[in-house]
């Protein structure tokens, strides 16, 4: 674990994984992260046994848009999770958060939940 600096001086843990990358969604296409989308909704078919298609073409719709909260990890320029919120009155609420098992699933999700959270906390009025 290392430590940044948060603007106010006071240093915040993280979690350093090799040649992980951590990009808000705002600045990344569907089509970087797709093979993350799709192999998602294979998991939610496969494991849950629910049809995670519309859910995944409106997530894809606010992608287009530069319109979804949230980070993607890039490990070795895959994109291996991904995490967003959206705003309701003055909370923020976690819309998903997933990580390819192709991965170090638990570090990634942490980083992501880590990131995902210290943008919120520097929201007004939340």
């Amino acid at each position: 674990m290392g430590y940044d600096k948060e603007v106010s001086g006071e240093p915040r843990a993280t979690f350093f994984l090799p040649f992980m990358n951590i990009v808000d969604l705002r600045q990344t296409t569907v089509r970087q992260i797709e093979p993350l989308l799709e192999e998602e909704s294979l998991h939610w078919r496969d494991e849950l046994h629910w049809d995670y298609r519309g859910a995944l073409e409106l997530i894809k719709r606010f992608l287009e848009a530069r319109a979804l909260s949230g980070c993607v990890a890039y490990e070795n320029g895959a994109a291996a999770g991904y995490t967003f919120y959206v705003m309701e009155e003055q909370k923020g609420l976690i819309g998903g958060l997933y990580v390819s098992p192709q991965f170090d699933q638990t570090a990634i999700a942490r980083r992501l939940l880590e990131e995902m959270l210290y943008g919120m906390r520097t929201l007004p009025n939340l």
